[in-house]
């Protein structure tokens, strides 16, 4: 990164853009800029140099294009309601602020579809659809105040992400500015378009990939009815072990929430609830909705779970009114903490459902271990946890404590199968926990990625990837390491090498290729490794003779990815049929992880047996692979649901 601009050309770049923007567009007064040197989760600040406010993706790719003239780096800000420092202009340079590029562009009903730009509140735009009886379902708990833009660089969730999924589910298509100013839409926004899924790169990118200008949101309709039910345990173990049991019986909620007693405390301080705040009282909402009919027995088997959980009362929400109010109080738990301490550390992370119970108990060991209270309020449903833990950021032992506890949840989480960061993204607050969670060579291979989009790391610099790891030079370790494997074996070595690996059963040669075959394609070789150490061994031969690489599955689609009829180089097909084990297995968490070769007439009866199924329904389940399926971003008639 280059060092910060002069006063002086920062000053001469603010007048052009006064000139080609406007007035209102640009901010520069020392004061003013304070204002931008932080997010919610104050965790530092910085000022930057500039602020502009854009109205359009026009004077948006005019900012980016200008930044880069003067190599100053570019941030893009929301309402600033993130609590991992992803809005912070670590490095100075512009802050493109979106809050002039609020407007509802465009909104189809028909095709379940609207245009926005990114600086639109998310409820506002619910405002909008609610006469339609349509909704964009992503609700995060800021969503009075949060945009859509930051919805998207986070991933956002919130209390109904468990029916209706995170913000990547509903997120059609992308308008990005480019490093270099210009323009490109991530998709036409149709299910089946060609190409790699740039939308699913950008959103959860968290402005390093771009400034997005404009954004096609998937619309939902509205349920027909909804019931809202207020269930209370002793303990927050024991509602987490319900939530667990819910899930594991196959009901699909819309929302199951869990606040502890000192979330209710907050709530019944500031709302006026009147639930018991005993401690170790804890609240589970319940939400169903769909068509009534039947609405009402889906309901009551959920109640009876948490019965046999040890729920001893159930209050149930009668009118839409008290549901608003519920919803109102869940939601505005992180304020209402201000009536518990002065501050708290927002621990955000998520773990298979059935590994909620054992994280609680962890939980409540760090707060005991640690002397500091913590207020649990998560999205149970899916898993993605909240521990708050509450503490006075002027004592420097209160808060070497907070981050201790913070270390103890996400270790664990990750232990058990869990990530760093379930929807809160990971900017400055969480970037030095990813080496727990990847590799190495995974974090080389991320960073490769982000380096194609952001070249000059001048798009939000100094987030995501660790501070003693920049992508640049991850990027650049991942080239020097490919270099050194690429030693040019001859065809008939590479045969040999294999054979070690494999055995002469599964290795196909001439005309043993011939059933593989494709027009005027060329086989020089076909490979059946038994397992992943095999596959692995054979990827990596591949890789130091420079041979071409064709996956095949069960041959059903083969012509999406049939090898080349020319080339100087051994061409391989890799025959996915023996990796097809199961590896694990949660039919409570609704999960299941097996090898590419299995086909989906074998997952399907591997599922049955927990009454479980792959709800994508294909012409020859027989032969097609779940390899092959990904690979092909296979449907089926069930794909609208």
């Amino acid at each position: 990164m280059s060092p910060p601009a002069s006063t002086t050309a920062v000053a001469a770049l603010a007048a052009r853009l006064r000139s080609l923007l406007g007035s209102r567009a640009v901010v520069d007064s020392v004061d003013a800029l304070r204002t931008y040197d932080a997010d919610a989760s104050m965790i530092v600040s910085h000022a930057p140099q500039l602020v502009v406010l854009p109205a359009d993706e026009h004077q948006a790719a005019t900012v980016v294009q200008l930044a880069a003239e003067a190599d100053l780096p570019v941030v893009a800000r929301g309402a600033g309601t993130g609590i991992a420092g992803g809005a912070i202009p670590l490095h100075g340079g512009i802050v493109i602020a979106t809050s002039r590029m609020e407007q509802v562009l465009s909104i189809e009903p028909r095709s379940r579809r609207a245009l926005v730009q990114p600086g639109l509140v998310n409820a506002e735009l619910n405002a909008r659809l609610a006469p339609l009886r349509m909704q964009f379902a992503p609700d995060p708990s800021s969503q009075r105040a949060s945009t859509i833009g930051g919805n998207l660089a986070t991933n956002a969730g919130g209390p109904h992400c468990l029916k209706y999924g995170v913000t990547s589910n509903h997120i059609l298509a992308v308008e990005l500015v480019l490093h270099d100013g210009s323009l490109l839409w991530t998709s036409d926004g149709i299910a089946d378009a060609a190409g790699y899924d740039i939308t699913g790169l950008v959103v959860g990118s968290e402005g390093t990939f771009g400034v997005v200008t404009r954004v096609l949101v998937r619309l939902t309709p509205l349920p027909e009815a909804n019931r809202v039910v207020l269930a209370l345990f002793p303990s927050v173990i024991a509602a987490s072990a319900a939530v667990s049991a819910v899930i594991a019986a196959g009901s699909l909620p819309t929302a199951l929430e869990v606040m502890d007693h000192n979330a209710i405390r907050a709530v019944n301080s500031a709302y006026g609830i009147g639930l018991p705040e005993a401690n170790g009282t804890t609240l589970l909402i319940i939400e169903v909705d769909g068509v009534a009919d039947g609405l009402d027995d889906q309901l009551e088997q959920i109640l009876e779970l948490c019965r046999q959980h040890k729920a001893f009362e159930l209050r149930p929400a009668r009118d839409p009114a008290e549901q608003a109010r519920v919803w109102a109080a869940r939601k505005s738990v992180a304020g209402a903490i201000g009536r518990l301490a002065p501050a708290y550390y927002l621990i955000d992370t998520v773990v298979p459902r059935t590994r909620l119970p054992q994280m609680m108990e962890h939980v409540e060991q760090l707060r005991v271990e640690y002397g500091l209270e913590i207020c649990n309020v998560f999205h149970a449903g899916d898993g993605n946890l909240h521990p708050l833990v509450l503490y006075d950021p002027r004592d420097p032992d209160q808060s070497r404590r907070a981050h201790a506890i913070a270390q103890g949840v996400l270790d664990l989480s990750i232990r058990q199968g869990g990530v760093v960061s379930g929807e809160h993204g990971i900017g400055v607050e969480k970037q030095d926990y990813l080496p727990l969670l990847f590799s190495p060579e995974e974090l080389q291979i991320q960073a490769a990625v982000a380096t194609i989009f952001n070249p000059g790391e001048r798009f939000n610099p100094a987030k995501i990837f660790p501070a003693d790891q920049p992508p640049a030079a991850l990027a650049a370790s991942r080239r020097a390491r490919l270099a050194n494997l690429i030693v040019r074996d001859s065809a008939a070595t590479l045969a040999d090498t294999i054979r070690a690996i494999v055995g002469d059963t599964y290795l196909l040669r001439d005309e043993q290729t011939a059933p593989y075959a494709r027009g005027a394609a060329r086989l020089d070789l076909v490979v059946q490794p038994a397992g992943l150490e095999e596959l692995a061994a054979t990827v990596a031969a591949c890789a130091r003779a420079g041979a071409a690489i064709v996956p095949w599955g069960g041959g059903t689609h083969q012509s999406l990815g049939c090898p080349p009829g020319h080339s100087a180089n051994p061409v391989v097909a890799l025959h996915m049929a023996r990796l097809n084990a199961v590896h694990t297995y949660e039919p409570d968490d609704l999960t299941i992880g097996v090898g590419a070769g299995m086909t989906l007439a074998d997952l399907q009866t591997t599922l049955a047996a927990n009454r479980q199924m792959l709800p994508c329904d294909l012409a020859d389940p027989q032969r097609a692979t779940v390899g092959g399926m990904l690979a092909s971003a296979a449907a089926g008639p069930r794909r609208l649901g």
